[in-house]
């Protein structure tokens, strides 16, 4: 039978870092959703724009669902901080909170 090498990937040896954190991860997460993010605009968007389909508005579409998608799943969060949390209910802890949380990233 063959025998693997145990050592660490790669990857695994970035979690062992006293830095690497969810700030961390999350902005490798944006990285890699990028791409895929202004794929889906130019597929949906700016190609069919170019057919003469649709309007320059609608091209924007693709953008403004992702957009929104984060600013609803931001404002869904905030208010459930609001009702969670009785003893931090000001608009200054409620932001510190959703600073930390990443809600944002659909």
């Amino acid at each position: 039978m063959a025998r693997f090498a145990a050592g660490k990937a790669p990857f695994l040896r970035a979690a062992h870092d006293k830095d690497y954190g969810t700030k961390v991860m999350m902005k490798d997460f944006l990285i890699a959703l990028l791409p895929v993010i202004l794929y889906a605009w130019y597929k949906n968007g700016i190609s069919v724009y170019l057919d003469g389909n649709i309007t320059f508005l609608e091209m924007l579409y693709p953008l403004i669902f992702v957009m929104l998608g984060g600013i609803i799943s931001s404002l869904m969060e905030g208010i459930f901080f609001f009702v969670t949390d009785k003893e931090h209910r000001t608009m200054k802890d409620i932001s510190h909170k959703l600073s930390l949380s990443f809600a944002a990233i659909p």
